[in-house]
Order: C-alpha cells, then sequence, then structure tokens
C-alpha cells in the first residue's frame, strides 16, 4: 500500500508504489501526453520502470519523489 500525503474531497495524492508501472506507461507512452514533457518523445516501458525505481530510492533516501493523483 501507498503513503497517502494528502486528501482532497476529490482526490487522494499518494506515493507512487512499485506495482504503478503499467499506469505510468500508459501515461509516458502516450505521445499526445508527452509533447509538453522533456523531448516531447513517448517513453518506453524499461524507461518507466527504472522512472519508478529512481522514485521508490529517492523516497528511502532524500524522503520525496514524484507522486501519484487519483481522483475520487
Amino acid at each position: 500500500m501507498s503513503v497517502i500525503l494528502f486528501e482532497t474531497e476529490r482526490m487522494i495524492c499518494r506515493q507512487l508504489s512499485a506495482t504503478d508501472t503499467d499506469e505510468i506507461y500508459g501515461v509516458y507512452s502516450d505521445a499526445d501526453a508527452m509533447r509538453w514533457v522533456d523531448d516531447g518523445q513517448p517513453i518506453a516501458r524499461d524507461a518507466c520502470s527504472k522512472w519508478v525505481e529512481v522514485t521508490l530510492r529517492n523516497y528511502a533516501s532524500r524522503g520525496y519523489g514524484m507522486s501519484v493523483l487519483v481522483s475520487r
């Protein structure tokens, strides 16, 4: 279970978990979504897995990292 950072009436903000890779890939592999990020290119699945791994390490070593917004 992920750590909930905060909640509002309409959303939950939580830490990323290892099981979020498929959802991250769903967004980061979408060319329309990624046109606003970095070089505008979609990211491969293995890069998404690495992104999740780095985020989990950042939580452990730095106390922060990327988070997930979930609509209620």
